[in-house]
Order: structure tokens, then C-alpha cells, then sequence
């Protein structure tokens, strides 16, 4: 005879639910930053795309922070909801996923920074971002809304050509690295002596100095 668990795990069905902004409650920790005018543009341009999702044990959002803070800016501004938001009662109600049970605080917490830093740990493949957002640049509605402004263009077109020039004159960079630290002059020798003591132990890595002319 099978014995059922005394404390079975919670399963829950789920679902997208279409709540209130003001109905829903934020993390009671959250590290993470947001860029306000790129999110505004983002919903501006595309609506809202993506679920917020809450955390059942606590009632508590665990990811989409960021577009909840925009949302009610736009709202506050009276402007009209976005696509994907709908009116009900006179309330701006946005999709929500439910269901997710974390399994205690830290659970949380730790899901919290995943669903924020781990997209961050992808990098990007830079010749192919330069690539597609070159073409978007110059295409109806340009950047608006991608988080890249057209200076940030300018900038990823200035970096990918410096990589190119060096791989032609030293050859692939997955061989050697460099890096650039700047500052007043009068601060050179501490400077110095601290990553002396710190790249002590790594062999073949070396340290250049010079200046830069005004």
C-alpha cells in the first residue's frame, strides 16, 4: 500500500489573470534599476507584451517591476492605455501570470534576480547587433522602443570597427587583451602599485604607462 506524502506540494493551475495596476503588490526587496524613458517608448511602440508574474505564497510581484512603474506613469499622465492593457471599471488592468508558488523568502528572492540577471549574462553577438540595428535605424520607427538610441548606434558602429582593425593588426583577439585606465596624473604611482600587487601572480600579463595629450 502506497503511503500519500503527509505535506503534499501545492500544485496550482497556470493561468494569466487581468488585474488592477493598483491591486498589485511589489517586492518588499528589489535591487534592480529600470531605464523609465526606454520602457515608456517600449509600451508606447509595441503595447504590453509580457505577463507580470506574482508570487502566490507572498501575493507579491517577482518579476516586471519596471512596467508596472510605467504603466501607472502613463496612467497618472492620462494617456491612454496601451495595447494589451484593458479597462475595466474604470481601472487600467494589465495581464498577469499566476500560479508560481515560491517555496520560501529566499526562493523569492533568488527567482527575483534571476528573472532580471540572467537575460543580462547572454551578452549580445555585437556584429550581428550593429548589423540589425543599422537596418532598424533606417527603417519606419527606427529605434523607438529597442533601448538603443541612434548616439548608442554611433557607438556600437565605433566599437565594432576598432575590433576589426585590431584583429587585422595583432591577429584574433581571443590571443591577447588590453585594457585603458585613465586618470589625473599625480595619481599614476598608487595607481601603478595597486595592480602591480594584483596581477602579481598572473603570468605574461604585463603593464603599460604612458599619457595623453590635452
Amino acid at each position: 500500500m502506497t503511503r500519500k506524502p503527509k505535506n503534499p506540494p501545492i500544485v496550482e493551475e497556470r493561468r494569466i489573470d487581468a488585474m488592477p495596476l493598483d491591486d498589485i503588490q511589489e517586492a518588499t526587496r528589489n535591487p534592480k534599476t529600470h531605464d523609465a524613458a526606454a520602457l515608456d517608448a517600449s509600451l508606447t511602440r509595441f503595447g504590453f507584451t509580457e505577463p507580470l508574474i506574482i508570487d502566490e505564497r507572498t501575493g507579491r510581484l517577482v518579476a516586471g517591476h519596471g512596467r508596472l512603474t510605467a504603466l501607472r506613469e502613463k496612467r497618472a499622465r492620462g494617456e491612454t492605455p496601451p495595447a494589451g492593457v484593458t479597462i475595466v471599471n474604470e481601472k487600467w488592468c494589465v495581464p498577469v501570470a499566476r500560479g508560481w508558488r515560491s517555496k520560501n523568502d529566499s526562493d523569492a528572492d533568488a527567482y527575483l534576480i534571476a528573472s532580471n540577471r540572467i537575460p543580462e549574462t547572454g551578452g549580445w553577438d555585437e556584429a550581428a547587433l550593429v548589423e540589425l540595428a543599422r537596418e532598424l535605424d533606417s527603417a519606419a520607427g527606427g529605434l523607438s522602443g529597442t533601448g538603443i538610441e541612434s548616439e548608442a548606434l554611433v557607438e556600437l558602429n565605433e566599437a565594432q570597427r576598432a575590433i576589426q582593425v585590431a584583429e587585422i593588426e595583432s591577429g584574433p583577439l581571443t590571443t591577447t587583451f588590453w585594457l585603458t585606465v585613465r586618470g589625473p596624473l599625480s595619481q599614476q604611482p598608487d595607481v601603478l602599485q595597486k595592480l602591480r600587487g594584483v596581477l602579481a601572480d598572473l603570468t605574461g600579463v604585463k603593464i603599460d604607462t604612458g599619457v595623453f595629450e590635452q
